[in-house]
Formats: structure tokens, sequence, C-alpha cells
């Protein structure tokens, strides 16, 4: 004997979660929320998406990627280290033939082939190039200037137009440095 007795909550329980873990129950969870788009082959998740834009479920109360799922039942494990990607860049695709295992470097080279990702973050805007900067670098060199003369930074707040803090800042040089 086997320890359990029939009717066990356990034992079907058990007999459950095995079932809701099998392929072709897994296999048809996706396919229930998924739709073919004809247009690009893609095979879309029409389920919860993260933020991110890729399809989730749950399994054994684990978020885990439907493209990850679709991957790992149709391939096999995905090896360890790599990520799974998208040939067609459709986030929501979980069509095997358009998933491949790459390196995370691989994938962002591949999105910078395809022009989806800058090669290069886009430049930080600072002093007076940021499109929201109130003063000029003329401007900081004469609130230097002054506040070494004995002008009160609150006057000068007043005549350039900024807070009393920015003008503090400019003369501890943690901004705007001229």
């Amino acid at each position: 004997m086997d320890g359990t007795v029939e009717g066990d909550g356990v034992s079907r329980t058990l007999k459950r979660r095995e079932a809701e873990n099998s392929r072709d129950f897994l296999l048809a969870r996706l396919a229930a929320r998924s739709q073919l788009n004809r247009e690009n082959g893609c095979i879309e998740w029409r389920g919860h998406c993260r933020p991110s834009g890729y399809g989730y479920l749950s399994v054994n109360n684990v978020a885990i990627g439907v493209h990850r799922l679709a991957f790992q039942l149709h391939k096999g494990p995905i090896p360890a280290g790599l990520c799974v990607c998208h040939h067609c860049d459709n986030r929501r695709c979980l069509n095997p033939e358009h998933l491949f295992a790459g390196t995370k470097s691989e994938n962002s080279l591949d999105a910078v082939r395809k022009g989806r990702f800058p090669p290069h973050p886009p430049p930080r805007f600072s002093g007076q190039s940021h499109p929201q900067a109130k003063l000029s670098n003329d401007d900081v060199r004469v609130i230097l200037t002054a506040l070494k003369n004995g002008v009160q930074g609150t006057t000068l707040a007043r005549d350039f137009g900024v807070t009393p803090t920015q003008i503090s800042r400019i003369k501890r040089g943690v901004s705007r440095v001229a």
C-alpha cells in the first residue's frame, strides 16, 4: 500500500496539480488566450501583459512569460544564462518559430541592428541646453560674481526668477557651475 486512501484530499490535489502542469494542459491554456496574426505570422497573446508588453500567466502560482513557456513547451528547457528572444520583435508573440535562445548581449545587438534600440543612450541635457533651463551660462557667471560681492541670494533669486535654493546650489557648486 502506498499510504494514500482513495478519496484522500491530498492525493486528489497532487493529481490535479500534475494534470495542470502537463504539456497538453499548458498548451491549451496558451491557445485559449492567443490568436494568429495573419499579417506577420505571430501568435499573439491576448491575456494579461506586464507594463513592458510581455504576456504572462501563472503556473503553480508563479508568473511566467508566455514566450518563455511556449519556448520550453516546443523546444525544451531554456539553456542556462540565455534569454528567450523574438525574431519578430513582437513582445506578445509566442509563435515558437519566432523564438530563439540568445544572450542578453545578442538580444541587445539584434535590437540595435533592427533600429528598435539606440546604440547609445540619448544625451542628457544639462545647463542652458536643458529645455527647462531658466538661466543661461552668462546668468550663472553674473550670479556668482554678485554673490562674491555680497549680494543676498534671495535678492538674486527674485531678480532672475528662480528659487533661493537654486541660488544656493549655484553658490555651492552643486548645480550650474559656470
